[in-house]
């Protein structure tokens, strides 16, 4: 009997124990769910130049970095790793050039979470943020058979493309679809009226109309100015417009601009400041004397930087068979381009243009003169005489 009641206990610890260990019973853990990320943006419509802050948190709470990625060419790029911060991240990228970019933040797997990725966010980067706006009060008469130039611009002579509609331009003239810059010769006497369209490279118009009148023939010409001085960034300019027999009068700006940092005096026709950009300004005078007689002609101002300076003494001297290096400088690393103007470096040694580097390996001993030329990025060039000396060597005499 005892016996038979042992067994009885027994039996239902057996059904539990094989229970336990039955595969088909066994409980087996869910699958690993991947992190949740978020992805926030500080601006999803700015302008080249701008920075766009990118935060967001990772979900479950885990420690180490995120990738930001930006779509380029059909496939996903890494920008960044950020490192994470109580399972936040913040990081930013700067808006360098027009169009739409995507960009996504991606979380490894790891911590019990497989790999996880944000939604992919849309940045719109524009080159300008306003609308353009055509300054142009008018534009100058002309003649027949003469050359006519007349510069139409927006006030921040931002990219874009210039086009003609509603009327024509006098016959014989044309816009230049870049610039702005209408030009040619007129072949007949009428005056036009005509719409100067200018669409950015953001989509963006402007729109203005104009009227040219062509004359039969040349009015007497009260401008003997027919050309003006060169001006230097950051450095005084000053030049007298002159008319007719000196005559009194007023002069003023029809059409163009002087470059930025200039005014013109009306009362004097002097034209004086401190430039403080680099280009050439286009723009059209206009001079009327006290009977209302009046003239114009179309002049300019190229304003370079400062000439640069060969900061460069002297040159090492080197030694046959031996490697040579020596770098050129000018006084504010300013880029331009290196070349020899006249004479040769010694035979083994070449100049590289971008970078003023001597460099390679001298065969001969002797002293090579020659005169090193730097032309800078506005054409404006100068020039040094050097000289370098190889020698021959023995042990730890050179000779």
């Amino acid at each position: 009997m005892r016996r038979t009641l042992a067994r009885s206990r027994a039996f239902p610890l057996l059904i539990i124990l094989a229970a336990l260990l039955s595969p088909a019973l066994v409980a087996t853990s869910a699958e690993a769910a991947p992190y949740r990320v978020g992805i926030k943006l500080s601006d999803t419509n700015v302008v080249v130049g701008d920075t766009v802050y990118i935060s967001g948190k990772v979900r479950p709470l885990t420690t180490g970095k995120v990738t930001l990625q930006r779509r380029q060419a059909g496939t996903w790029r890494t920008l960044k790793k950020v490192r994470l911060s109580a399972s936040s991240y913040v990081t930013s990228i700067r808006a360098d050039r027009a169009g739409v970019t995507f960009v996504r933040v991606v979380a490894p797997g790891g911590h019990g979470s497989t790999k996880g990725e944000s939604k992919v966010r849309t940045i719109r980067v524009q080159n300008n943020s306003t609308n353009p706006q055509i300054p142009n009060a008018s534009l100058p008469a002309g003649t027949v058979g003469a050359a006519y130039q007349a510069q139409v611009r927006t006030s921040d002579d931002r990219a874009g493309n210039w086009s003609i509609g509603a009327g024509a331009l006098p016959p014989g003239l044309t816009i230049n679809k870049t610039s702005g810059l209408i030009s040619g010769t007129p072949t007949a006497v009428g005056t036009s009226q005509f719409g100067v369209y200018f669409r950015d490279t953001d989509g963006r118009v402007a729109a203005k109309i104009f009227n040219i009148t062509i004359t039969e023939t040349v009015p007497d010409q009260l401008i003997v100015t027919t050309s003006l001085p060169n001006g230097v960034k950051g450095t005084a300019y000053s030049a007298t417009l002159q008319s007719k027999d000196n005559r009194p009068g007023t002069w003023s700006i029809t059409a163009g601009a002087l470059p930025a940092g200039l005014t013109l005096a009306p009362a004097t026709g002097v034209i004086s400041g401190t430039p403080t950009t680099v280009g050439t300004g286009n723009f059209t005078v206009r001079f009327q004397d006290a009977n209302s007689n009046a003239s114009t002609r179309a002049l300019s101002i190229l304003v370079t930087n400062t000439p640069p300076v060969i900061s460069t003494a002297s040159l090492p001297k080197g030694k046959v068979n031996t490697a040579y290096t020596a770098t050129l400088k000018v006084a504010d690393n300013r880029a331009g381009t290196w070349s020899v103007s006249t004479g040769t470096l010694p035979a083994g040694l070449t100049l590289a243009p971008a970078t003023g580097v001597i460099s390679g390996t001298p065969t001969t001993k002797g002293t090579s003169n020659f005169v090193i030329k730097f032309k800078d990025a506005d054409g404006v060039e100068v020039t040094k005489p050097l000289s370098i000396t190889i020698q021959s060597c023995f042990l730890i005499f050179c000779f």
